[in-house]
């Protein structure tokens, strides 16, 4: 199944681009460990209308506000073949360097 874009990053800034993406008709696959780049920080920044909010608190708005999709396609995380993820990665650079060398 190809994706219109690859997201690294699964907290709420990755969420919100997907988020975007997805409302735009594209097919997205987010990558995340589970560990957020924030978790360190007492406060989350640049953030539209929630700067200055603790980083779960504006999680817990981003996925509430993804249960508004008529045809959701998971549930939650999964996990895939790393071949299969690897491949998804060869194909990804390919684009970048064959169509999209700007990027």
């Amino acid at each position: 199944m190809p994706h219109d874009a690859l997201i690294i990053g699964g907290s709420y800034a990755g969420l919100s681009a997907a988020m975007q993406l997805v409302r735009a008709r594209r097919r997205v696959l987010v990558i995340d460990d589970g560990r957020p780049r924030n978790r360190f920080a007492a406060r989350a920044h640049g953030v539209l209308t929630n700067d200055g909010k603790p980083g779960a608190e504006v999680e817990s708005w981003v996925a509430v506000g993804t249960h508004a999709f008529d045809e959701p396609t998971n549930n939650g995380p999964m996990r895939h073949d790393p071949e299969l993820t690897e491949e998804a990665l060869r194909r990804f650079r390919a684009f970048l360097t064959d169509v999209a060398p700007h990027v």
